[in-house]
């Protein structure tokens, strides 16, 4: 059965009838980004932008970013990998900044489903601008995060070890966590074992296997309590960011407590 209360985001949320394009939010003017900018700072300033275009997809992207590095952590990957990991996760949908005020209201047509398709591609290009993201190789793990295991994915269709690591824990955080905490007006919330048991369905296909039963056997460790963990951060992080650009509360997800896991 579906649990709409692991949703930081409100299923009830306005429609976008019209949030500021990316056009109009401008943050980055005068920054100077290529120059010696360090890679947290440039990291919070893009972040920041895709909250600007859509609250929501943020606080997803916040709470891939805690999975995807407590993951990597859990898999003995090194200190500089793990932050290159959670780097990647929290910008890994900064090129949906693109996508029209349809797709975030998910009136998907042909034209806005290819566009949706971009983004892996259209992050690689504008991060790929910034020194710090590209000494760390981040932009080409971002452009890997929707490849699959059997070469069914996109952009670029790359199977198996073609697929870098990194791009393969984000790609399990990420619909881990799009499965427990849809951004979307008309998702569905799922309890984390229903997702697990959903994404095993993709294991050597969409997924790699081995990484997934290692990441199912880590998040469902003391009953799911890395979930709770997650959600108190993203939440707490979701308040600051509305109180620093004060941010209509409507567009602000939800943070009433979650239900008892099943």
């Amino acid at each position: 059965m579906a649990l709409n209360s692991y949703n930081y985001y409100p299923h009830n949320v306005i429609k976008l009838s019209r949030q500021p394009r990316f056009g109009e939010i401008r943050a980055s003017e005068g920054i100077g980004l290529q120059g010696n900018v360090s890679l947290s700072t440039a990291t919070d300033l893009v972040s920041e932008m895709l909250g600007l275009r859509h609250v929501p997809n943020y606080a997803h992207s916040y709470g891939v970013s805690l999975y995807s590095e407590a993951f990597a952590n859990e898999l003995g990957l090194d200190k500089r990998q793990q932050e290159v990991v959670k780097t990647a996760a929290l910008l890994h949908d900064i090129g949906k900044i693109h996508c029209p005020d349809n797709f975030f209201n998910r009136e998907i047509d042909n034209a806005t489903r290819e566009r949706y398709r971009r983004h892996p591609m259209l992050a690689k290009t504008l991060l790929s601008k910034v020194k710090a993201f590209n000494d760390a190789e981040i932009p080409e793990i971002i452009a890997q995060h929707h490849e699959h295991e059997d070469g069914n994915g996109f952009p670029k269709g790359l199977t198996g070890t073609n697929i870098r690591i990194e791009a393969k824990i984000i790609h399990i955080a990420d619909s881990f966590d799009s499965s427990i905490t849809p951004k979307y007006v008309d998702s569905t919330a799922y309890s984390p074992q229903e997702a697990l048991d959903r994404m095993q369905k993709g294991a050597g296909t969409c997924f790699d296997r081995d990484l997934l039963d290692k990441f199912a056997g880590f998040v469902s460790r003391n009953k799911f309590a890395i979930v709770d963990e997650v959600n108190a951060k993203v939440n707490g992080r979701i308040r600051e960011f509305g109180k620093e650009y004060n941010i209509p509360t409507f567009m602000i997800p939800s943070i009433e407590k979650r239900a008892a896991k099943q």
